[in-house]
């Protein structure tokens, strides 16, 4: 087992090695080369689309050569075709299971048009504005952003199944005009406007993804051949990528340019930048930090994460958090800041527009915003739970831990009583000074330092142990004049040559 794990841990450490030098290789070639980079995404690309499609291509080769065979006259025994026949049926099999192979369904509540026409209706004219493919369907997830996947339906990636998910916090946080241009930015990947070479590797990142997470749920033959096989490839293809992800982002906001109005379309930027802020920061530590005091989860935290954004956002500083997040430099180099999305759009610096007066999710879902609420606390509650109560047990054993720490400071500040009663009985003996002074400092109280010093004038013997807890303490407490006052007893007692 122990051998098993090193092995397991030098490959990790080994993947991990060639995947930065990979991203770092494919962002200096798209720099420097750029032409040669597409090239060699592109072969990657089409690697991926061939290798789905080779136990066909075997099969297709291996009956070839039967055919050939049988034309020439001879027996099939004796032209030995029966071997070719069955590895050709054994191809066509495998690439029959791919069309058999299942896609995992995102992770959110499925909103159909009849249950918000509204939504639906939305994202129907953005589509057609855009000349993008349809949308097939909505999904409300606990997330926070937007995202556009785009699902083989089966087989190879040719047909797609286009899935909407709205994070809940962009519907309760954002206006309906502002989550519009956000969403219009997506459905803009999806349009006439993104046809292209460039279009094409970029959604093929997050196909290849899919196909690898459908095989890991899968059982076939098929899917344990291609499963190895992808575990590398899609990671692989998606490193090498990467140097498009950042023109992806000024693309994004290009398509959404086109059909929403500059006003609304910075507005969505900046409040997309102050929302993820209000949750990283104040909103989500709050919640869990409920466990302190509750064993498992009642908080309904997307239910009254609207009520408390709107509540407390005046009073957390946006406009502070807005001025950070567009002076900031980016989170990495392949994702622009705000301040570089803002220029290229021609917009200026931007203000915190302010909480909007109705949300999207009341303009878009109405009444019904509270069944798809509830359905996502249950769920974080039902995938909370567990851990939650790791965490009540942990700030329990923490809060026994203190109080046992605190008794402890008890013990030591009548331990401390005693060493003092003992040096007033005897104020000029440098061992009880040590002693004393040794104790003080291990509790934290500075006054150790003046009894080691007093220590280390009346007996030099005193010098090299009490400068080394003096200098330890410090280190600890930062004390500068405590430094000050030590190396000058060291220098007065050794000299400089010894001190330095």
């Amino acid at each position: 087992m122990a051998l098993t794990a090193d092995i397991t841990r030098r490959i990790d450490a080994l993947w991990h090695r060639l995947s930065h030098r990979l991203r770092e290789r494919s962002r200096r070639l798209a720099e420097q080369r750029p032409r040669t980079f597409l090239a060699l995404a592109t072969l990657a690309a089409a690697s991926g689309y061939l290798a789905l499609l080779a136990p066909a291509l075997a099969g297709l080769v291996a009956w070839s050569r039967a055919g050939l065979a049988l034309a020439g006259g001879v027996a099939p025994a004796a032209a030995g075709v029966w071997g070719p026949l069955l590895a050709g049926a054994a191809g066509w099999t495998l690439f029959a299971q791919l069309f058999r192979l299942e896609f995992g369904r995102p992770d959110g509540v499925g909103l159909p048009r009849a249950f918000a026409p509204e939504l639906g209706r939305l994202v129907d004219d953005l589509c057609g504005e855009l000349h993008a493919a349809r949308v097939h369907r909505i999904f409300v997830t606990e997330g926070a952003g937007i995202e556009l996947i785009r699902t083989p339906i089966r087989g190879l990636p040719i047909g797609f199944r286009n899935q909407l998910l709205i994070g809940s916090a962009a519907l309760q946080c954002l206006s309906r005009d502002q989550l519009r241009a956000l969403v219009a930015g997506h459905l803009g990947e999806i349009s006439a406007h993104n046809l292209g070479i460039v279009a094409w590797l970029c959604q093929l990142r997050q196909v290849w993804i899919q196909y690898r997470l459908a095989f890991a749920r899968s059982r076939g033959l098929a899917a344990r051949l291609y499963r190895p096989l992808f575990d590398f490839y899609a990671p692989a293809y998606a490193r090498l990528t990467l140097p498009l992800g950042r023109d992806r982002v000024f693309r994004r906001d290009a398509y959404a340019r086109y059909v929403t109005p500059l006003e609304d379309l910075s507005e969505a930027l900046v409040m997309e930048s102050v929302m993820a802020r209000f949750l990283d920061d104040y909103y989500w530590p709050r919640v869990y930090r409920a466990a302190e005091k509750s064993p498992e989860p009642s908080f309904r935290a997307y239910g009254n994460l609207g009520v408390i954004f709107e509540r407390k956002m005046p009073h957390l500083r946006p406009q502070a958090w807005v001025r950070e997040a567009y002076h900031r430099g980016p989170l990495h180099a392949d994702h622009p800041n705000l301040r570089m999305r803002l220029d290229a759009l021609g917009a200026g610096e931007p203000s915190f527009p302010g909480v909007p007066e109705l949300t999207a999710l009341e303009e878009l879902l109405g009444e019904r915003a509270g069944r798809v609420l509830s359905e996502l606390d249950q769920r974080w509650m039902a995938r909370e739970s567990e851990n939650w109560a790791v965490r009540h047990q942990r700030h329990q054993d923490e809060h026994v831990r203190l109080a046992s720490l605190r008794e402890l400071a008890g013990r030591a500040e009548e331990a401390a009583a005693a060493y003092r009663r003992i040096l007033e009985i005897n104020p000029d003996d440098a061992r009880i000074q040590f002693g004393v002074g040794k104790f003080l400092l291990s509790i934290g109280d500075p006054e150790g330092v003046r009894l080691l010093e007093q220590a280390m004038e009346r007996d030099k013997h005193c010098v090299a142990a009490a400068c080394r807890l003096i200098s330890e303490f410090v280190v600890h407490t930062g004390s500068q004049e405590t430094v000050r006052r030590y190396v000058q007893q060291v220098l007065r007692e050794h000299g400089p040559r010894r001190a330095g």
